[in-house]
């Protein structure tokens, strides 16, 4: 039986993409360079909001995957298989998208296969890296499913957070040696297998104090920024900050006191948010090339409610063309 209430967090966690990638505030405001605390209004949607987006999702599905390893070990290896399907899918479809967009045959490289595929004009890099991370972090949650299975509750738990810490840690000397990891970097991601297993062991916490739980993680989300802004030569990375780690809990707790009706309409963003992640750069491309033809200036950005119908617009034609493969023997591509 599927459970709704991380259904939801995953339908937080794609429409986070969604905003993310179209920026629809973006006509209104640049965005800020200070820290979240302090930081302008845009700064906190980006930062807090938006760009949790990507960790989110991780954590969601290494959250499941963990259960249902600890459960039944010979769930890994059907995991395994739908996971290879999916990259060779998807890798595939996106080295065919960058053939029409192009007119021309990409480049077959290691960092081409190791991002997900050849970028796009207007709309940038693949999203499939996702896929690509999620293999070697599968393994790694296999790996401390089984330790589980060897440690008492309390050994568990205090592993868990001591992992957790350790990743967060090493997040935030990146940051401050002033190394900048690229979005797509392994390293970024590999906080949210250890808080997976922390979230299964003390998820009953977050469920019986999910006030107290948002409260803490804003906080610690919005310091452990500041600080690290605050320190000449930090560096600046897209999704490998320590911060992300407390906005992921924060966001966990928020959707857990949801009224039953919001809960509701998320999950059903989260059981297809496969598709909805996956097809929704290829409607953004389709919309900007035909604003680009009708002669507005998409490369500099656009002003004013644009980029918000722009969102919408994208949102909305990924949400149909989800529900087209969905009616297809291809269902399995995106769900």
């Amino acid at each position: 039986m599927r459970d709704v209430t991380l259904d939801a967090a995953r339908g937080v966690g794609i429409i986070l993409v969604l905003l993310w990638h179209t920026q629809p505030l973006a006509g209104f405001g640049v965005l800020a360079s200070t820290a979240l605390l302090g930081g302008s209004l845009l700064y906190w949607f980006n930062g807090l909001l938006a760009l949790v987006c990507v960790p989110l999702l991780y954590t969601v599905s290494l959250f499941l995957l963990f259960e249902r390893c600890s459960k039944s070990p010979a769930y890994m290896k059907r995991r395994a298989l739908r996971l290879a399907r999916l990259l060779a899918f998807w890798i595939a479809i996106q080295f065919v998208a960058a053939l029409l967009a192009t007119r021309t045959w990409p480049n077959v490289t290691w960092h081409v296969l190791r991002v997900g595929g050849p970028p796009l004009p207007l709309v940038g890099d693949s999203v499939f890296y996702f896929l690509v991370n999620l293999v070697p972090l599968s393994i790694l949650v296999a790996l401390l499913a089984w330790v589980s299975t060897r440690l008492g509750n309390r050994g568990a738990l205090w592993l868990s957070v001591l992992l957790t810490g350790c990743c967060v840690a090493i997040l935030d000397v990146l940051a401050l040696r002033g190394v900048t990891v690229p979005y797509y970097a392994l390293v970024g991601f590999l906080p949210y297998a250890p808080l997976a297993w922390l979230l299964v062991r003390s998820r009953g916490v977050l469920i019986r104090h999910p006030f107290w739980v948002a409260g803490v993680m804003l906080l610690a989300a919005a310091v452990n920024d500041r600080v690290i802004a605050n320190v000449e030569g930090s560096a600046w990375s897209v999704y490998a900050r320590g911060y992300l780690v407390f906005a992921v809990v924060f966001w966990l707790a928020i959707v857990s006191v949801l009224p039953q009706r919001v809960v509701g309409l998320l999950a059903v963003a989260g059981v297809w948010s496969l598709g909805l992640f996956a097809l929704h750069k290829y409607v953004q491309y389709v919309l900007l090339k035909c604003e680009l033809l009708a002669g507005l200036d998409v490369t500099h950005g656009l002003a004013g409610w644009l980029p918000l119908l722009n969102s919408l617009i994208v949102a909305s034609g990924s949400a149909v063309l989800v529900w087209i493969v969905a009616r297809s023997r291809l269902v399995w591509t995106v769900k």
